[in-house]
């Protein structure tokens, strides 16, 4: 059974035990100072649960809430998912030569499979990374405006005039 599956269950056991809960747990949500505390709480780590700084609590959340996506750009996203590893171990991990690895981290654009295999390496959806995201977007827009060739004019004609 999968992890998301057990805790409908959990969940669905607890709402249908106590009722009420929901209400409770939506009027607690909905106030901003408790949802930060509880955000705070979920995040702090070490002695004494301190607080991480912003750009760390920012990334353990993502991490949390299954959003985690680097904002940075390639190479630097390589080196964050690797957490500094040598570039052998990278090599290791992806079954990429290790030629080509050192080009990606010494700023080498990726290409589509780059980020793909990269992700599947290190349990990410290639849509962690920055550039991943730009492609797909731009596949998308592609498409919709090769299925509508108005379109396409309209948008272009304003850009030219911008």
């Amino acid at each position: 059974m999968a992890r998301s599956d057990v805790w409908a269950e959990r969940i669905a056991k607890m709402r249908a035990t106590y009722p009420g809960l929901t209400r409770v747990w939506e009027g607690a949500f909905n106030d901003e100072a408790i949802l930060g505390r509880a955000i705070r709480e979920l995040i702090s780590t070490g002695p004494g649960r301190q607080t991480p700084e912003v750009a760390e609590g920012i990334r353990r959340w993502r991490e949390l809430t299954g959003l985690g996506y680097s904002t940075l750009r390639f190479p630097a996203s390589l080196h964050e998912l690797t957490g500094g590893a040598t570039i052998a171990t990278v090599a290791a991990a992806t079954g990429l030569d290790t030629a080509h690895v050192t080009a990606l981290f010494n700023g080498t654009d990726p290409t589509i499979d780059d980020l793909t295999t990269i992700a599947a390496a290190y349990r990410r959806d290639p849509t962690w990374f920055h550039e991943y995201r730009v492609i797909a977007v731009a596949a998308a827009v592609a498409d919709a405006l090769a299925a509508n060739p108005e379109r396409s004019a309209l948008y272009a004609a304003h850009l030219a005039h911008d």
